[in-house]
């Protein structure tokens, strides 16, 4: 069957019991979900699914789109910066749902360890300039502005450092 997460069938007759053992090896914490399904019940799990997490891509791609040709339009930079955190943020979410990684880059599970901190640092960077941009605190409120600023300092590091450390403790970090 082929689905985003793992999927193995299994055959039980009725009031029959199967003991199934299952081996996980991971360097971090993971949660490792069982469910058992009737097929049919499945199928219409994974339909219901599919068709809600294709609502919710199609609204934020939809929602970027829009952003992106109000700014083209009327060269808003309010919406720069929001592009900037829904882009990433939408690489952010589909990379922790493994969707990125089935469809933009199959081949490449080290990136994939390492996009969901990749990503998740640039969010936190574009985050932290929306409201420096619309509060305005460059000149007026130091506090703040430092604030952001050590805060985006913080996430652009901890992307680059997505890179360099293992995956397990650029997790940690992030």
């Amino acid at each position: 069957v082929e689905y985003t997460n793992f999927v193995h069938p299994m055959t039980t007759l009725p009031q029959q019991s199967k003991t199934v053992y299952l081996k996980v090896k991971t360097r971090l914490g993971l949660q490792v979900p069982l469910r058992i399904w009737a097929p049919s019940d499945f199928l219409e799990r994974v339909n219901a699914r599919q068709f809600a997490v294709g609502l919710f891509y199609g609204l934020l791609i939809v929602t970027l789109l829009i952003l992106a040709y109000v700014f083209y339009i009327f060269n808003y930079k309010y919406c720069f910066h929001f592009i900037g955190y829904q882009f990433c943020m939408l690489l952010t979410l589909l990379s922790f749902d493994g969707l990125a990684f089935e469809y933009f880059w199959p081949f490449s599970p080290w990136w994939a360890n390492r996009a969901i901190t990749f990503w998740g640092g640039l969010v936190c960077f574009w985050m932290t300039q929306l409201p420096r941009l619309f509060l305005d605190t460059s000149g007026k409120q130091g506090f703040w502005n430092e604030s952001f600023e050590r805060i985006a300092g913080i996430a652009i590091v901890v992307s680059i450092l997505s890179f360099i450390l293992n995956h397990g403790l650029s997790v940690t970090i992030m």
